[in-house]
């Protein structure tokens, strides 16, 4: 691993800090345990790869679940009650297609297409939510509002989390060097997206 390389790994796993003191008065909400959930398991993926030299990928895929399941409930409590058996069914059975994905490919293979899936779902999850907090209008201003950079943030992160994922596997067999800018560029990109959480947890929750 390249200096460059270490250094933007450790600033993005660093930056899970942001958000987790920034936010530390709204500790109860699903959103600040989701972004502890995600410091956790960045943090032992490192410890496995670097410090045992074990396969991640059984634990990444674990995570990439865990992930759409706390994103979707953070989403559950914000939509329409309306919504809530539309929301679950699709969980439920998106979640029982990913496992099934997962047991076809191997557990020691990464399932990119599965997280691609699941990255798709959290960007229609925020237009959505965009739709749903105009027409609630709980604040003067929208920026006030703690759903509001929810969405923010999980749109500009998973767009581009969608694309890289999508891509992942060509990537890798065919260019290299440039799948090391990627991951500079997805890292940096993680950076930015918990300084939105941090702003989201800096908001009253509603």
């Amino acid at each position: 691993m390249s200096q460059l390389q270490l250094i933007s790994l450790v600033l993005s796993v660093a930056s899970f800090l942001i958000p987790l003191l920034v936010g530390y008065r709204n500790r109860q909400t699903l959103l600040w345990k989701f972004i502890l959930t995600g410091f956790v398991f960045d943090v032992f993926l490192i410890i496995l790869k670097r410090g045992f030299h074990v396969n991640i990928f059984p634990v990444a895929n674990l995570y990439v679940l865990v992930e759409y399941w706390l994103i979707s409930a953070i989403y559950y409590q914000y939509y329409p009650r309306n919504w809530n058996k539309v929301l679950l069914s699709i969980l439920i059975s998106s979640s029982v297609l990913y496992v099934l994905q997962v047991y076809y490919i191997g557990f020691e293979n990464r399932n990119g297409i599965g997280a691609a899936v699941f990255y798709f779902y959290y960007i229609i999850y925020a237009l959505l939510g965009f739709v749903f907090l105009s027409q609630k209008r709980a604040h003067l201003y929208i920026t006030d509002s703690m759903f509001f950079w929810i969405n923010v943030s999980v749109l500009i992160g998973c767009s581009a989390k969608e694309i890289f994922f999508l891509f992942e596997d060509y990537l890798m067999k065919n260019n290299s060097a440039d799948f090391g800018i990627i991951w500079l560029i997805y890292r940096g990109l993680n950076l930015a997206v918990n300084i939105l959480f941090a702003v989201a947890l800096s908001k009253k929750n509603e």
